[in-house]
């Protein structure tokens, strides 16, 4: 009874940012435990802050809250992020996101997930994206001792955004009465991850995108994370992190390579 009153808890608290967003990468593959683990309920909460090259220079102090709930069969996670930020050309603004996944069969080499995710970033012009889809996740490699994993997913989603500013032509919208841009498309999204572990303490991690439409394949969104983690204990570690997105055709005028690093301190329960 503790555990799912905590696990409801870890619920609501990410829920308080439903309305907000960090990055469009969210690195999900931490969260992957060994098939053997059940009935476990595990996350983390973080804060760092980090500096963003985009349009502008930006800084940013963000928090951040994860938990996933592991039964025999299934895994439960809701991933969380706010951010306030300070870019060189405007005053403080905020983003964030909140994303719930299903990931049914989790101990099978093919299993079948569910997600959802809302999300904002006020920094770059996104003013909303909603989005929802379900997919296949397939096992490549696991070593025995666990030092190195490698996966994949392939899935399908609907991708609602709302944008401010001027449209560059490259992607059919429709013009609000307030004057910001919508979209509504269906996607396809395929990622690759490698996850090795070189010492007790350390966790190294990449994450590759591709996210397209399926009738414009080859005008990608393209997102790669790399994450290096170290652990001083099983609850205190510090993470260091770097993403990247290019945007081949974006639907307002900003820059197609974005990046973001980021240092966090994060504490596990």
């Amino acid at each position: 009874m503790r555990k799912q009153l905590f696990f409801a808890l870890s619920l609501l608290f990410a829920t308080a940012f439903s309305f907000s967003g960090r990055a469009q990468i969210l690195n999900i593959e931490q969260f992957r435990l060994d098939a053997d683990t059940s009935h476990a309920l595990l996350g983390n909460v973080s804060l760092g802050g980090s500096f963003t090259k985009q349009n502008n220079s930006i800084w940013q102090v963000g928090l951040g809250a994860n938990a996933v709930y592991l039964s025999k069969k299934h895994s439960y996670m809701v991933l969380s992020d706010y951010s306030l930020l300070k870019s060189d050309k405007s005053d403080v603004e905020n983003e964030g996101h909140v994303h719930f996944r299903i990931n049914q069969w989790r101990r099978k080499k093919v299993s079948v997930e569910y997600f959802g995710q809302v999300q904002f970033d006020l920094g770059r012009g996104l003013e909303s994206r909603q989005l929802g889809g379900a997919g296949v996740r397939f096992l490549i490699y696991n070593s025995k001792n666990d030092r190195l994993n490698i996966s994949g997913n392939t899935t399908l989603m609907y991708e609602r955004e709302i944008w401010e500013g001027d449209s560059t032509g490259n992607i059919e919208s429709t013009l609000l009465d307030n004057g910001s841009l919508r979209t509504n498309f269906l996607k396809s999204s395929t990622n690759l991850t490698v996850r090795a572990k070189p010492f007790k303490n350390v966790m190294l991690e990449l994450i590759s995108y591709y996210q397209a439409r399926p009738d414009d394949f080859f005008k990608p969104r393209f997102i790669s994370d790399f994450s290096a983690t170290f652990q001083f204990n099983k609850k205190l570690g510090l993470a260091l992190n770097f993403s990247s997105i290019y945007d081949s055709a974006p639907v307002v005028d900003i820059e197609k390579l974005n990046y973001d690093t980021s240092m966090e301190l994060v504490y596990n329960f």
